[in-house]
């Protein structure tokens, strides 16, 4: 089937035309075509069946093209009552009805395949190939109407030719002049039909009819010379193909056509010859010559115009995306404007928040780092680098090893496991290490890690922070110090209120029994029971060391600060020092000719010796060596925990078995002691630290097990130089005393020793219970030379209160006091000599002697003779 626009219905159409429409379609093309056959019969001149004019061909090429095949019908029934009612025969009428209806569908195949249908007149191409494709069905048509004639006998042998001739050039003519005026028109859209494009069609069709009047028709038949005006006939073709298109150029020529033919048929006109089939002739050569240029112009000036048109609108549509291109551009380039100034200012937030962060990280002392596990690159920021100590780009730096060189060796192995541990786990971790920086400080990191996976699950970086607690670590090293400290002042402040509270009964018990030892001493001659008294008086002794030891740890024991010459001091005590060690121990003391002296007491010094001595007896059981060394240590160049100014380190190093570590902290608590039960009290190092800091001053210890310990003590340093220590007198030999002594103790027993031991020496003793009573003895009594009181009596006035009443009502009266211990003395708040309890007879006489002889003792001056 033929595809050419609506030439034949589609099967897939789903609106078909109802057959009573197609019946009316029908009908009237076959009513027409009946009227153009008979018109064009009507001039035939050399057959009857033969016309020179034969517009039916086109009308049936038209019809097929606009409405298909399917009104072959309406064609072969006009074609045969056309002829069989002019002549002939019905054989031949049918035969010639059915050439043309032949010729109708031959035609109409050949222009749709060949020609684009009924689109062919919109190219000069298509008007070519319309005109020489017509060549061949009016060819057939005429040779099948010519053959049924002379069959049929209706035409001459001899006039065959031209009988041929005749219908072929009719009917081409038909097929060129009336086809392209049917399909233009019934194809034209009249819906956007302008109203001056209308105007001029109008014009151009009143010219052609104006100069087919003229130059064609027989109405100015006899006009001279009209023959040239016949060339004028170009004017509306051209007109028409130049200004309107193939539609109205098509129009223009069968106008022309039928002015052409009525004149000729009048025998006249420019193409009268002897015979009519002759004028017809040349008429139809002439329009042919003159229609299929024409229209092949009309179709290049239309399509001309439509690529005008095509251009103008692709112009026109170029013009409109160019301009929505450059809007398009401009609101591109307006927002990408925006963009860089978006980015431009999220760039200064990012490198505002940048130095924020780099600000933050330095405040805080906290770094930042990335670890690429593919590459084994490290990125460090800023601070980590100051963290570090180091510079960027310096070596190693970039690196997971170069990291780990900058560990501290002792946790270099526990960093390296920890990590790979992670790895393997895919999970962060914490933790704290020691780095070194270059210049060998050791400085503690805090680090806090975190790991990123990919999307297999697989480890590829690792993101982490690293927190310098190194001022942390050593405020909890101080704050535990000062803890510990507290916990010390604690101890020893419970301590020193425990010992203070039994220290004032017990010495005043140690006082008894060693005064009363000290009295049989001097009465009985038999050995045995010397040595049993002695052994009373060492008990005493011990007893009262016993409770020294204690309040010189918790720092109540009152001191007597003097210069010391460490050198002469430890000369002197070496033949003390030698005892107390055992003959398998060398003692070895370096003390340079320069050394400072120092201010502490006398006593509490060589007591400290002697402890520190037996303790590294004890710690040397298979024997060694004990060296005792001292050195000067300026201002400022002492070690952390150190006194700040000048002062002297003196040393006890011993090469005994050493300390453990866990038993190192508490060496210097009361009553700690590693030795057996009954062989230590474990207060000898007690008194040591108690001495140390209540003489300004400090202690430590070193140890390592195997190779002995290192006690080092600590000692301001005195400008003032060392005075010579007083020999202590014979306690056997007791000089002769005058004068009288009131003695004023609340206790009884030691009331009775005092007072006898005061006999002893020769003075007079009377006796008070309590200040009150002391005071109304000295109202009555005779001369007193000096009041000797204990400082710690009852009914609101103690010693001191006496000692200052005693001065300012009897300015004459000296004033010795005595306690076993008392808050008061210990704080040193009294101007008056003390005398400690327990004491001995030759302490007790140097005191009284020191005090009548009216010497300005110190307060705690009396209080050396005890030791």
């Amino acid at each position: 089937m033929m595809s050419s626009g609506n030439l034949v219905p589609s099967r897939g159409d789903s609106q078909p035309h109802p057959r009573w429409r197609f019946a009316i379609e029908l009908g009237v093309i076959g009513v027409v075509y009946f009227a153009f056959a008979k018109t064009g019969l009507m001039l035939a001149s050399i057959n009857p069946s033969a016309s020179p004019i034969w517009p039916p061909t086109g009308l049936a090429l038209a019809a097929m093209l606009l409405r298909g095949p399917s009104v072959w019908p309406a064609i072969v029934i006009a074609a045969f009552a056309a002829n069989v009612t002019t002549a002939g025969s019905i054989a031949t009428s049918l035969a010639i009805g059915v050439g043309n209806t032949i010729e109708g569908l031959f035609g109409a195949y050949l222009i749709s395949r060949w020609s684009d249908g009924k689109g062919t007149f919109e190219s000069p191409a298509g008007v070519a190939r319309f005109a020489l494709l017509a060549f061949l069905p009016t060819a057939l048509c005429a040779t099948i109407g010519v053959t049924s004639l002379a069959l049929g006998g209706l035409a001459d042998s001899v006039t065959l030719g031209s009988v041929w001739l005749t219908w072929w050039l009719g009917d081409l003519a038909g097929a060129l002049l009336v086809t392209p005026v049917i399909v233009l028109w019934a194809s034209a859209d009249f819906r956007t039909a302008d109203r001056r494009k209308l105007l001029e069609s109008i014009v151009i069709f009143c010219v052609a009819c104006a100069i087919g009047l003229i130059a064609f028709s027989p109405v100015f038949e006899t006009a001279e010379r009209r023959a040239p005006i016949g060339f004028l006939a170009v004017l509306p073709l051209l007109w028409s193909a130049l200004r309107r298109g193939p539609r109205d150029t098509a129009t223009s020529a069968l106008v022309l056509a039928g002015f052409a033919v009525w004149g000729t048929l009048a025998g006249g006109g420019p193409f009268d010859r002897e015979t009519l089939n002759e004028s017809f002739l040349t008429l139809l050569t002439f329009m042919i010559g003159v229609t299929v240029p024409s229209l092949a112009l009309s179709a290049d000036a239309a399509m001309r115009r439509r690529t005008e048109d095509e251009l103008r609108a692709v112009h026109d549509e170029l013009n409109r995306r160019v301009a929505a291109r450059t809007t398009d551009l401009t609101d591109a380039n307006r927002a990408l404007h925006d963009e860089i100034e978006r980015r431009k200012r999220a760039e200064s937030v990012l490198d505002e928040q940048t130095r924020h962060l780099t600000e933050a990280q330095r405040l805080a002392n906290l770094g930042s780092w990335v670890r690429n596990l593919e590459t084994n690159e490290i990125v460090w920021s800023e601070q980590l680098y100051e963290i570090f100590g180091v510079q960027r780009g310096e070596e190693d730096t970039g690196s997971f090893d170069g990291y780990l060189q900058r560990i501290h060796p002792d946790d270099r192995e526990r960093v390296r496991k920890q990590v790979q541990a992670a790895i393997k786990a895919g999970q962060g971790f914490r933790g704290d290490r020691r780095i070194v920086r270059p210049n060998g400080e050791i400085r503690h990191v805090q680090t806090c890690v975190e790991l990123v996976k990919d999307d297999a699950g697989r480890v590829v970086s690792m993101h982490g922070i690293c927190f310098d607690v190194t001022e942390r670590k050593q405020a909890e090293i101080a704050l535990e110090r000062t803890r510990e400290q507290l916990a010390q002042m604690q101890k020893m402040e419970a301590l020193g209120q425990l010992t203070g509270g039994i220290a004032h009964d017990f010495n005043n018990l140690l006082m008894v029994v060693s005064g009363h030892a000290e009295l049989l001493r001097r009465k009985l001659a038999d050995p045995s029971q010397l040595r049993a008294v002695e052994a009373i008086m060492g008990a005493g002794q011990r007893g009262e060391r016993l409770t020294r030891q204690l309040l010189t740890f918790s720092r109540r024991q009152p001191l007597n600060p003097v210069p010391i010459d460490l050198r002469q001091r430890v000369q002197e005590m070496r033949p003390m020092l030698s005892s107390s060690l055992r003959g398998n121990i060398t003692l070895v003391v370096e003390f340079p000719d320069d050394l400072w002296s120092v201010e502490a007491d006398v006593a509490e010094f060589e007591l400290a010796l002697v402890n520190v001595a037996v303790n590294a007896r004890d710690a040397m059981p298979d024997g060694g060596t004990f060296t005792i060394s001292a050195h000067n240590v300026p201002s400022g160049q002492g070690r952390l925990g150190q006194p700040a100014n000048d002062h002297v380190v003196i040393s006890f190093a011993d090469t005994g078995v050493g300390i453990p570590q866990d038993t190192l902290k508490k060496i210097f608590d009361p009553f700690f002691t590693t030795k057996a039960v009954g062989k230590g009290t474990g207060l000898g190092l007690s008194q040591v630290y108690g001495f140390a800091h209540q003489s300004g001053g400090t202690v430590s210890v070193t140890s390592e097990l195997g190779h002995g310990s290192t006690l080092s003590l600590y000692l301001g340093r005195c400008d003032t130089a060392a005075a010579a220590m007083p020999k202590m007198g014979d306690p056997d030999k007791v000089g002769s005393a005058e004068g009288t002594i009131l003695v004023v103790e609340d206790n009884p027993e030691v009331a009775d020793v005092t007072a006898t031991l005061l006999e002893q020496i020769g003075y007079r003793v009377l006796r008070a219970g309590n200040a009150a009573d002391a005071l109304e003895r000295l109202k009555v009594a005779d001369r007193i030379d000096l009041v000797f009181s204990d400082i710690v009596m009852p009914n609101g006035m103690n010693g001191i209160h006496l000692a200052q009443e005693l001065t300012e009502r009897y300015p004459t009266i000296r004033v010795l006091l005595t306690t076993g211990y008392s808050d008061v003395a210990a704080a040193g708040e009294t101007r008056f000599p003390i005398l400690r309890k327990p004491f001995e007879l030759p302490a007790l006489e140097q005191a009284i002697r020191d005090v009548m002889a009216g010497h300005e003792a110190r307060p705690r001056r009396a209080a050396r003779g005890a030791h």
